[in-house]
């Protein structure tokens, strides 16, 4: 998949507030734009786990799940640090499609 630059703010589609780099493509999983972010700002995991308040994993089964859902407090937190709505956020994990029988 080809990223485009867009919705920057100050640009149409972007929001007012922190500049996001990136923005998320539609439907895009959390976890594929969180990657894309971290390659795009040459930061690391363990720099997305400390800016994020969440503790840095010891061991592979330890790390948060930000793909099935995120709480409250995540999701503030990474909308704070990525210039993302937390909304928008909530709406890229598996979340979205609880109930959808």
């Amino acid at each position: 998949m080809v990223r485009e630059r867009r919705g920057c703010a100050g640009e149409p589609g972007g929001s007012p507030g922190r500049r996001n780099p990136l923005p998320p493509l539609p439907g895009e999983a959390l976890d594929s734009w969180l990657g894309a972010l971290m390659r795009r700002s040459g930061i690391d995991l363990r720099d997305l786990f400390i800016a994020a308040g969440a503790p840095f994993p010891t061991g592979v089964n330890h790390a948060p799940d930000y793909t099935t859902c995120l709480s409250a407090e995540e999701a503030d937190r990474l909308a704070r640090i990525t210039g993302t709505d937390a909304e928008v956020l909530h709406a890229m994990t598996l979340r979205r499609y609880e109930g959808s029988r």
